[in-house]
């Protein structure tokens, strides 16, 4: 299987597809932080410190996942057929 190179584009791209979907992510979930209550916490023994890590951290997996789809399977809004030499426009 031959890889190809990414340009710059395409990292661009990737990049600002995954911010988005990073934030999407956060924006969705915030609901479920008012599910939470201060017994659920004693309940469950954790802090809020706790909570807001795991919500990050879902934040930032869906991020990373986004930008793993893009390698597997190319952008949309990114020519991959067309082979960029340096100094070109």
């Amino acid at each position: 299987m031959k890889v190809k190179a990414k340009t710059k584009a395409f990292w661009r791209a990737a990049l600002i597809r995954a911010a988005k979907t990073t934030a999407q992510t956060l924006a969705s979930t915030i609901p479920v932080g008012f599910v939470v209550t201060p017994a659920m916490i004693k309940e469950f023994d954790c802090s809020y410190l706790v909570i807001v890590g795991a919500w990050l951290a879902t934040g930032l997996l869906a991020g990373l996942t986004s930008i793993l789809t893009s390698i597997a399977a190319g952008l949309p809004e990114v020519d991959d057929t067309k082979v960029y030499v340096k100094g070109d426009k």
